[in-house]
């Protein structure tokens, strides 16, 4: 079988020659004839890494690159082995870096008139890059606490002899052995590991390494020996201190600091000051605007402003978090931009382990023993987790900051009178692994105006983790990205209610969600439904936030301080009419209710029994019994006529009394009383609801009466746990517990389909939306692609991590995953749709491992400071570059087109070429 392609392919280009074109075409299909049946590593059969949305920030703190031939400044956020570059005006990522070998990367410096990046990572490792490119990498055989970017000096360039700019950094290490003699590492790969030990073998607590990095080469230039009962943390270099760092930490059980001079590789000062106070250990220095003073944090939440020269703690400032708890502070920043000098105050952000940054002002108190004042504080901004970085930006009163478990990365601005700070901008993901996802339609968004994609395949719900939130991604622009609005004034109230965060009063985690967009114009058209939780929440996608009735069944109670309704009342399954007007929501004790999207109206259940129906609805069901012994009474009352027609009468009683005792048995048949509904659909025309249930039946029911089919029950192989349905065929998908798959067709009510078993309980289930195509996610770490007329396994992707949700796009060409531990959503793109692809063949024996699929850039076109055309180097220098990039592009098969990759201006005139040189002319 073969999957064509869906969009053109360029095709070899004729010319006027016959035999050699001929045999280089026919060697051209086979080269790609060839490459079809071959999938390239870490991609499958169809499928091929796309990128990753919803990861932020890893955790570890970004650093601060100063806009340079630019426009813009830009931070560089570490996202576990990689780091991307983000500009500060709109938080959007404009660069990505290549993975590096030792995850996760825990410190990085940039220098962006070099156009270099230097990251830490894994034990002891440290990387260069070039731009994106990794180009130089070096092990210091320690772990890395911390890396400084002193400045640049020149250096001779081994290939010419001439000189170059190169970076100088600092990197502080811990459990590092001692080494008595200094090595030079001239390499650009290279490592220490074997000239670590000195002849006595002592393990030191820490050590200074100094490197210096060109473009292309890292080399380790020298080892500065710290005390041995000194273990670094920290550090920072003040300014005007030439070749002077100040390395922060502890000393046997204190905290200590020590000023070192790098050049003589001797300590110069151990400050007495620090000493004495009551910390453990330094865990932040920052460098104030005034010369000779640092801002010293602690882990006892204690912030010190110290005078070096004189070895002095000017004074201290204290921070507690909730009830009175200590805090470790993790960031300091000062703020030095005019307007908080026209205001008259001092500012200094202050962050910590429990999330909050609290802004004090360091202006002197007019009375003599007042101390310093708090200006306000960002409550939890950063939850769960801490601060791990922020920093004011320069001459500006916006303050950025990442968190440690928060996948955020948040920008506030300062320009109230009061001093208070907002939201500026942001950039967040979920904070815990989602683990239920849902394509969006398309909401109006144009994703590309020059090639007019499709935006429908751009959004994604994301909901079902610990964090309790639901939020839409984008998978073309991440400025898009939002968190739907569980109502206003949330953080008031908790603070009202005496909560720790606004977080208490969220709702649960959402277990199963359902879209109709026929009337998402007028009213909500998604409905979600959460864990122990009996009642079903209406959100319009058009608004992001709840809109819409509660729907419940009139003898709940809402108030949380009544009783709740029984477990049995927990919703389990969701599912919204085609006309989008009615929602069914099937619950853990077996029924089925129906509801009106609009009003939140009860309007029935599955199966129609008295128990189901709401007090203030008639209780003339089908199959009750005493309604027909009444009309059978009243019938009899009022007859006047003969007996010769009385027996016949009774006769057609006793008939319609068999028939209403064999309805009401077969409705129970039908009904999963006592057993959880697990799936819910309802056909294209609001005829048929399709349930199956853990008590293995599939049963048919009538939408308007609400009775099921004569046929039904169906009895399945196991008991089912998930359900997918195509309107468009009428052809429904069951997962069950026996980790089979089987499709039912609800036209011919049978089974015409049963596809091969996972090795693990099946996740998800879904289709393309040609219904041709079934995709199956299962704990096993696997995902299976199935051709439905076939019932063939035409792919089957392997991944470290076990999917835990999936689904696919309106155009079929991407799909998503969600994989057990993991925050951000994964995305993978499907190669039939733009080139051909041979799904024929023999079975496959094992899946296809994929590589793990990450961020993207979105806008490198706007980049200019990292644009090497854009850098002012030397005549020469630009020379030998321009040598060495440049050359002729040569086409990569005999017979085909290759590319320049050249702009459009260079060669769309070439078709007016006579008409320019014509008006040139004249």
């Amino acid at each position: 079988m073969s999957i064509e392609k869906r969009k053109s392919v360029a095709q070899p280009v004729s010319s006027d020659s016959s035999d050699d074109d001929d045999s280089s075409f026919d060697e051209a299909d086979k080269t790609l004839a060839n490459a079809t049946k071959m999938s390239s590593p870490g991609s499958s059969r169809l499928f091929t890494p796309y990128r990753l949305v919803g990861l932020v920030s890893s955790g570890a703190g970004f650093s601060f690159i100063p806009h340079q031939n630019s426009q813009t400044s830009m931070i560089c956020v570490p996202i576990e082995d990689r780091f991307q570059l983000m500009q500060t005006d709109k938080l959007q990522p404009v660069l990505m870096g290549q993975a590096v070998a030792t995850p996760p990367i825990t410190h990085n410096v940039a220098d962006a008139s070099m156009s270099i990046t230097v990251v830490a990572h894994g034990k002891g490792s440290i990387t260069l890059f070039q731009r994106t490119k990794a180009t130089a990498t070096v092990s210091l055989g320690g772990k890395i606490e911390d890396l400084l970017h002193l400045g640049r000096i020149p250096v001779a360039r081994a290939e010419t002899g001439k000189d170059e700019n190169a970076a100088i950094i600092v990197a502080i290490l811990s459990n590092c052995k001692r080494q008595d003699n200094v090595r030079d590492t001239n390499s650009s790969s290279s490592s220490d590991d074997d000239s670590i030990v000195g002849e006595d073998g002592r393990t030191l607590a820490g050590q200074v390494v100094v490197l210096i990095a060109t473009r292309t080469t890292l080399r380790v230039d020298r080892r500065v020996q710290l005390p041995e009962a000194f273990i670094p943390v920290v550090a920072t270099h003040p300014s005007t201190y030439v070749n002077k760092i100040l390395v922060g930490g502890s000393q046997n059980g204190r905290s200590a600091m020590l000023l070192l001079n790098i050049r003589s590789k001797k300590v110069i000062h151990e400050f007495v000051c620090i000493r004495n106070t009551k910390c453990r250990s330094i865990t932040t220095l920052q460098q104030s605007p005034a010369i000779d003073t640092i801002a010293v944090g602690t882990d006892q939440g204690l912030v010190h402003l110290v005078n070096l020269r004189h070895d002095k703690v000017l004074f201290s400032l204290s921070h507690f978090g909730h009830d009175s708890k200590t805090v470790t502070i993790t960031s300091v920043s000062f703020r030095d931009d005019a307007s908080a000098v026209n205001y008259g105050i001092a500012p200094m952000a202050v962050g910590r382990s429990d999330g909050s940054i609290t802004i004090w002002d360091l202006t002197p108190p007019e009375e003599p023993n007042a101390g310093r004042t708090i200006l306000c504080t960002l409550d939890r901004v950063h939850s769960p987790g801490g601060v791990a970085k922020l920093q004011y930006m320069p001459q500006e009163p916006l303050l950025i900051s990442s968190g440690t478990q928060s996948n955020a990365v948040l920008m506030h601005i300062f320009d109230n009178p009061g001093h208070s700070g907002r939201l500026l901008r942001k950039r967040r993901g979920h904070t815990g692994p989602p683990c239920r996802i849902n394509y969006l339609y398309g909401n109006g968004i144009t994703a590309n105006s020059v090639d007019g994609t499709d935006a429908r395949s751009c959004q994604l719900l994301s909901s079902g983790g610990p964090d309790r939130t639901l939020r839409v991604f984008s998978t073309a622009r991440s400025v898009l990205d939002k968190e739907y609005s569980q109502g206003a004034g949330l953080e008031k109230k908790a603070r009202t209610l005496g909560l720790d965060s606004e977080v208490d009063l969220l709702l649960p985690p959402i277990t199963a969600m359902a879209l109709g967009e026929a009337r998402r114009r007028d009213w909500g058209d998604l409905v979600t439904i959460h864990k122990n939780h009996a009642f079903a929440y209406v959100w319009s996608t058009r608004r992001g936030a709840q809109s819409g009735p509660l729907l419940r069944q009139p003898e709940w109670n809402i108030s949380a301080r009544k009783k709740a309704p029984p477990p049995e009342c927990h919703a389990t399954a969701v599912a919204i009419s085609s006309c989008g007007n009615m929602v069914l929501v099937g619950t853990r004790g077996g029924t089925i209710y129906k509801y009106n999207i609009q009003s939140g109206l009860p309007r029935g259940s599955y199966p129609a029994e008295k128990e189901a129906v709401g007090p203030t609805r008639k209780k003339f069901i089908s199959g009750d019994i005493n309604r027909t012994m009444r009309v059978m009474q009243k019938e009899m009352k009022g007859n006047h006529r003969g007996s010769a027609n009385l027996d016949k009468r009774r006769k057609d009683l006793e008939n319609e009394l068999k028939r209403e005792k064999y309805i009401q048995e077969k409705t129970k048949q039908a009904a999963h009383i006592g057993f959880a509904v697990t799936g819910l659909a309802v056909d294209s025309v609001n005829k048929t609801v399709i349930s199956v249930g853990s008590d293995s039946k599939l049963t048919l029911w009538n939408f308007a009466t609400h009775a099921p089919h004569t046929k039904s029950p169906f009895i399945l192989p196991s008991p089912a746990t998930k359900l997918a349905h195509v309107r468009d065929s009428d052809l429904a998908a069951i997962a069950m517990e026996d980790m089979s798959v089987v499709l039912f067709d609800c036209t011919a009510l049978s089974v015409v389909r049963r596809f091969a078993k996972h090795s693990g309980p099946v996740s998800d289930l879904d289709f393309s939306p040609d219904g041709r195509i079934m995709y199956t996610s299962s704990l096993d770490g696997t995902v299976r692609v199935y051709d439905v007329p076939t019932a063939m396994c035409i792919d089957w992707l392997g991944f470290k991590a076990a999917p835990t949700s999936l689904t696919v796009s309106p155009t079929g060409e991407y799909i998503a995953t969600t994989h057990d531990g993991k925050v951000g959503i994964s995305v993978w793109s499907d190669r039939s749709y733009y080139q051909r692809v041979n799904t024929s063949g023999l079975a496959l024996d094992k899946p296809f491992l994929m590589d793990e699929p990450t961020p993207i850039s979105e806008e490198t076109g706007i980049i200019v400071a990292a644009d090497d055309s854009n850098i002012s180097l030397p005549a020469d220098e630009a020379e030998t570059i321009e040598d060495q990039e440049a050359g002729p592009v040569s086409a990569k098969e005999k017979g085909l087109i290759t590319l320049s990759g050249l702009p459009p201006a260079h060669w769309k005139n070439l078709f007016h070429l006579d008409g320019v040189v014509g008006k040139q002319s004249t």
